[in-house]
């Protein structure tokens, strides 16, 4: 099987950087929220954001983690493919050998 080992190590960066992108993305918009918020606690509305915030930002830290782990898989397979290749290719070079020494010249 043909396989972009580079490509597939640039899809899993890709991959790791949305959950990152994301996770910085609240992390520096948060604290305006917050600070527009203070003094309107007692607003239910307020008090909805607010979770609704929180909820957000545990989802973001979660996808984060997640697109992390996932790229991680993806340059695992990618390691593994890499291996499988080269034990394949010295297999047939070994096995090319041995014929070759069992037929003689």
């Amino acid at each position: 099987m043909e396989v972009d080992v580079a490509q597939m190590r640039r899809a899993g960066m890709k991959v790791r950087t949305i959950g990152m992108d994301a996770q910085n993305y609240l992390e520096r918009e948060k604290g305006s929220l917050e600070f527009g918020s203070q003094g309107n606690e007692g607003f239910a509305t307020m008090a909805a954001l607010k979770s609704a915030v929180e909820k957000l930002h545990r989802q973001t830290s979660r996808l984060a983690a997640d697109s992390q782990e996932t790229a991680a898989n993806v340059n695992r397979a990618a390691d593994a493919h890499q291996a499988n290749e080269k034990a394949q290719a010295d297999n047939f070079t070994g096995n090319l050998n041995a014929l070759t020494t069992l037929l003689g010249p």
